[in-house]
């Protein structure tokens, strides 16, 4: 290509090009930071070798200028005192002008950069406080320059820092570690390429005054690019409008640029092609490439966009007059709260919100072939006596079984509730269909029934009543407590009962059988159960010692439980008497076998010929004794009973033979007799 050709092409490319020439940052480097290499150095830092060195080293690193080794080895098998460390590579440059770095050392540190010496500090000292040395060099921001430097420890500790200031930053601030590298980037030597065939459009029609986006690629053999434009070009080559476009996604060697387009209204229908060119850090341009074409289309008039005059509060909401009110529109309006209305002449209405609450209004106006116009007003309530409301109760808990409402706790002589939407500047009252109650609301919305007694119920009514002479009401059913019992966790001996306790009541328990446990919270047992026997409960509630419940028509008080489980068979249960069962001599029972854990009892079925004392048994006379052997089932295994009989024998009644007295025994007297 010839000059003139070349020089033309440039000219044309630079009135096209209408964005800045800014440069953007180089490719992130592999190595980032610079070359450290240590080496062990006697005497000061004014005897210093300034020579480079990469050979003969303790300790070979990476690393920027934000270095403390305190006493302590900088690393490998250098010593803590004297040595010199050497680090060279490339530093980028922050800004275009004058550069000033700052060293604070311990000890002594020269800088060179682009072979220009700019600190020499060739002394033994501690940490400067803010700095040791300073000194400047001109550069150009984005460019890579060489950079050397020698730092020499002698003795005590050991610390090297390096900042900067730059035009744009007046503060020193230390040297990043991406402004440093061991190499410099690689040199640019193509110009970007816009991709032919990646433009994409959000719409290939568009409507004069609305917008679209375009999307393309461009790619470059070291960094990419610049901020440029999108030029749109009509029939005759000329562009008719353009767009900024920014960086949304790729690498810095294919980037994926976007721009933004908003279409004047005044933009005549048409077809018009996309084009755009760039320029990469090296000023190297692309070529001005075709990216796409959009139809635009004659604008869509518009319905007018609501206007409004100053809001005007009302007791429950606010008025306001749409001032360019067309009646040749249609008209609606939406609310955020509240009731919105719109009348024949333009005049908005927001009813329904209470004392300073506010709400925000949507008017839209609309007609066929034309775009909806809409604007938005936000108004505020007055302050004082609200508009009523129907009350609203907060739900609490039920206890299976009650008959409460959703609404009503039961407590001994009533109940209570809460009003959740209570609003205190409202008039509130109750009232109660039971004769002699009461209804008391509290300042926070609080109810409390009272005067029903146990297990009575009654209709409440809560009335309120506020501005402009409106009121609102709402029902809810008080049952006044009473004792309510289910059943759970039922076992072949035990059976769990669940009551609904409340404060200041005590209660007594009588079951038809088995034990009571002590009422932990809601939940008492009842053990020591037959399988498949029918258990009830008899319950008295007592305040203060006195019976509340159950009171003359409120029952006998008697609660069915039902049965324990019909448990699993026992094993056979091995029982016998002892042998040789003797009136008056006690023997000890015993029985094996069954299953579970049940303990084993004894009866006696014969009482009169024998008695059981737990395990001992009492032979009174003789005859058959019976006795019958218990296991008691538990929660999965049923009772067990095995019965025995033995023969009790009398004790043997003893025979006494008397030998005659002699024959001539005399009145009176004396005579010996012989068994």
């Amino acid at each position: 290509m010839s000059l003139v050709r070349k020089v033309t092409r440039l000219c044309i490319s630079l009135v096209l090009i209408t964005s800045s020439l800014a440069l953007v940052p180089q490719v992130a480097q592999a190595a980032p930071g610079l070359d450290f290499y240590f080496k062990e150095e006697a005497g000061t830092t004014a005897q210093m070798n300034l020579s480079p060195f990469t050979s003969g080293t303790c300790h070979v690193s990476r690393g920027d200028f934000n270095q403390n080794w305190g006493t302590g080895s900088p690393g490998g098998s250098c010593p803590s005192e004297r040595f010199t460390l050497y680090g060279q590579g490339f530093i980028k440059a922050p800004a275009t002008g004058t550069v000033s770095f700052y060293s604070a050392t311990d000890d002594g540190f020269v800088l060179r950069i682009n072979e220009q010496t700019v600190i020499s500090d060739l002394t033994d000292h501690g940490l400067g406080n803010p700095y040791n040395a300073t000194g400047s060099i001109s550069m150009t921001e984005g460019q890579y320059y060489p950079i050397k430097f020698w730092f020499h420890e002698n003795t005590g500790a050991a610390a090297m820092f390096l900042r900067w200031t730059y035009p744009g930053l007046s503060e020193p601030t230390l040297i990043p570690l991406a402004n440093l590298d061991t190499e410099a980037p690689p040199q640019d030597t193509q110009n970007p390429v816009i991709v032919v065939g990646s433009g994409v459009l959000s719409a290939t029609t568009v409507e004069a005054g609305k917008s679209f986006s375009i999307q393309y690629r461009v790619t470059d053999d070291v960094a990419c690019c610049n901020q440029h434009d999108v030029l749109f070009y009509n029939a005759q080559g000329q562009v008719a409008f353009q767009a900024p476009s920014s960086k949304i996604g790729g690498s810095q060697t294919d980037l994926t640029y976007q721009a933004q387009v908003s279409v004047g209204v005044g933009i005549a229908p048409g077809t018009y092609v996309a084009k755009t060119q760039t320029t990469d850090l090296a000023g190297k341009f692309s070529f001005l490439q075709e990216i796409g074409s959009i139809q635009v289309t004659a604008p869509v008039p518009a319905a007018p966009t609501p206007s409004f005059s100053a809001v005007t509060s009302t007791a429950d909401g606010f008025t306001t007059q749409v001032t360019n009110y067309d009646a040749s529109f249609s008209w609606s309006v939406t609310t955020t709260a509240g009731v919105a209305a719109i009348s024949s002449s333009g005049l908005v209405t927001v009813t329904g919100l209470q004392p300073l609450a506010s709400a925000t209004i949507t008017v839209t106006s609309s007609k066929e072939g034309f775009t909806d116009g809409q604007a938005t007003r936000t108004g505020v309530a007055l302050d004082g006596p609200p508009v009523a409301v129907t009350p609203t109760f907060t739900a609490v808990p039920q206890i299976s079984g009650t008959t409460d409402t959703a609404f009503a706790t039961s407590v001994l002589d009533g109940c209570n509730a809460q009003i959740s939407n209570y609003n205190s500047k409202l008039t509130w009252s109750g009232t109660s269909t039971f004769p002699g109650s009461t209804v008391t609301i509290g300042e926070t919305g609080a109810i409390q029934v009272r005067g029903l007694g146990t297990q009575n119920n009654a209709r409440i009514t809560i009335v309120n009543r506020g501005a402009n002479n409106t009121s609102g009401q709402a029902n809810f059913d008080c049952n006044s407590w009473y004792p309510v019992l289910s059943t759970t966790n039922i076992t072949a001996s035990t059976i769990t009962v669940l009551i609904n306790p409340i404060s200041g009541i005590t209660f007594e328990f009588t079951p038809s059988s088995g034990v009571i446990s002590p009422l932990q919270g809601r939940n008492f047992t009842v053990s020591n159960l037959r399988s498949n026997v029918e258990v009830s409960l008899t319950v008295r509630a007592l305040a203060n010692g006195v019976l509340v419940w159950p009171r003359p028509g409120q029952g006998s008080g008697i609660f069915p439980l039902g049965r324990a489980l019909t448990g699993q068979t026992q094993a056979a249960l091995n029982f016998s008497l002892p042998a040789n069962l003797v009136v008056g001599t006690p023997a000890q029972l015993s029985a094996t076998g069954g299953s579970g854990t049940g303990a084993v009892s004894f009866v006696s079925n014969s009482t009169n010929i024998c008695t059981v004392s737990g395990s001992t048994l009492t032979l009174i006379n003789g005859g058959t004794c019976s006795i019958t052997a218990t296991k008691a089932g538990d929660s999965t295994f049923q009772e067990a009973t095995a019965t025995a009989t033995a023969t009790v024998t009398a004790r043997d009644v003893p025979t006494v033979t008397i030998t005659s007295p002699a024959a001539n025994a005399t009145l009176n007297g004396s005579f010996t007799l012989s068994a």
